[in-house]
């Protein structure tokens, strides 16, 4: 199931709104922004077109500017079998604005499979007070912020087309190479105030950020395996994986792919020096 924003995560959301494939009525009306009575929502600051900024619509073919749900057209895209243009839109319930709307698909409520997996893991191999002690309870981003350039943004965005028959939102992913996680419903923490609190132990993947500056070759298994970076969000749902050295690429996230978990130690954990240098046969051993 990915006709939903609401499964793009390490954690995710029971999908309220869906994305709908539908040409808009001719003759509707849009707006820069809608208000709510209750009961009905109004177009404000209303165009005659589909542009930037105007992406709400009630799709009647009176114009009409007031109605009991609204689409909120957010991008397009050519169908390459018949050169037809399509658009992709979400329908808002009950006063909500596509601002409040992402809030609440963005809402970490259901552990993905990899969370699952890697908590599993956890508990088999690491869930000792020995071990545990000497692990940070760090952030691990998982950041699904949108870039804008899908027209996802509150603040208005374009009206794109693309030619691969496939639409999709940018996230903000590799752009700067940071270690910093400036939404805090994305920033997987124990409950300790400082993130999300959502995470039950110290681990999670590694984000892409982390990758690049690490520098890619130093990080390669033999296996694909994926990072905590969303790539974009579309209707196939495409994540970040790792390929091999110097290569990273997207991947729906129904495909099989590993699961490279990763910890952080704390500054005053020693390493013991044994000439080690990572391997298997020379593995770094925590003091």
């Amino acid at each position: 199931l990915y006709n939903s924003p609401a499964y793009n995560g390490y954690m995710y959301n029971s999908p309220v709104y869906s994305i709908t494939n539908e040409n808009y009525a001719e003759g509707s009306k849009f707006g820069n922004g809608v208000t709510w009575d209750g009961t009905n929502y109004t177009l404000t600051d209303v165009s005659n077109t589909l542009d930037e900024y105007h992406h709400y619509t009630c799709n009647e073919v009176n114009a009409s500017t007031t109605c009991t749900n609204i689409r909120y057209y957010f991008t397009s895209y050519i169908r390459t079998s018949n050169s037809r243009t399509y658009y992709l839109y979400i329908t808002l319930y009950g006063g909500k604005n596509i601002e409040e709307a992402l809030k609440e698909m963005r809402e970490n409520k259901n552990d993905s499979n990899a969370k699952t997996m890697i908590d599993s893991w956890f508990e088999d191999n690491i869930d000792d007070t020995s071990y545990e002690n000497k692990l940070e309870d760090t952030i691990y981003c998982n950041d699904k912020r949108t870039n804008g350039m899908g027209g996802f943004d509150p603040n208005g965005g374009l009206i794109s087309e693309s030619s691969s028959g496939l639409s999709y939102i940018g996230l903000n992913i590799g752009l700067n190479e940071v270690l910093k996680c400036s939404n805090r419903n994305d920033a997987f923490t124990l409950p300790n105030g400082r993130g999300n609190g959502a995470l039950d132990y110290p681990i999670a993947l590694i984000t892409f950020d982390e990758i690049k500056m690490a520098g890619y070759s130093y990080l390669v298994t033999g296996q694909t395996y994926w990072t905590m970076s969303p790539n974009s969000f579309n209707i196939r749902g495409i994540s970040n994986e790792i390929q091999s050295a110097n290569v990273a690429g997207g991947a729906e996230v129904a495909l099989s792919r590993g699961l490279r978990p990763v910890l952080s130690l704390k500054n005053n954990v020693a390493i013991v020096d044994n000439d080690a240098d990572g391997t298997v046969s020379k593995p770094y051993i925590v003091k």
